[in-house]
């Protein structure tokens, strides 16, 4: 690509225009390693918390959270949302069932509204974040 880009513009300007897809190259890359390991600690997090509680198939429910926390916004809600349906087919109290939402949600909250932005920001995927 840069060879091209050299090609159809002056030499200046062609190595400005390199010098910027290489840094949106940079930003795109750092983006989305932060945004896999913020999805990992989900996933993991999702998978601990389902298998504490004695959830069915806890392990796939975290790997699903960990896709679908590439979903903005939907995607958490869905991945809440299978495994507590499960969770509500499974157990019989409703005490467990709600102890199980709060746990998921805080999880949801706290990796949402604090630790991805901080995350993303630091990456700058963010640049409004401090």
């Amino acid at each position: 690509m840069a060879a091209k880009v050299q090609l159809a513009f002056e030499d200046d300007l062609a190595l400005r225009i390199g010098e910027i897809l290489r840094n949106i190259n940079s930003q795109i890359q750092k983006y989305l390693i932060a945004k896999t390991l913020i999805s990992l600690a989900t996933g993991i997090l999702f998978a601990m918390a389902l298998s504490l509680f004695g959830v069915q198939f806890a392990i796939i429910w975290g790997i699903l959270a960990f896709l679908l926390n590439f979903i903005p916004n939907i995607g958490s809600v869905i991945a809440t949302l299978l495994p507590l349906s499960i969770a509500f087919l499974q157990f019989d109290g409703i005490a467990t069932l709600l102890w199980l939402t709060l746990v998921l949600v805080l999880i949801q909250l706290v990796i949402g509204n604090f630790i991805d932005p901080r995350v993303i920001g630091k990456s700058g995927g963010n640049r409004s974040f401090p």
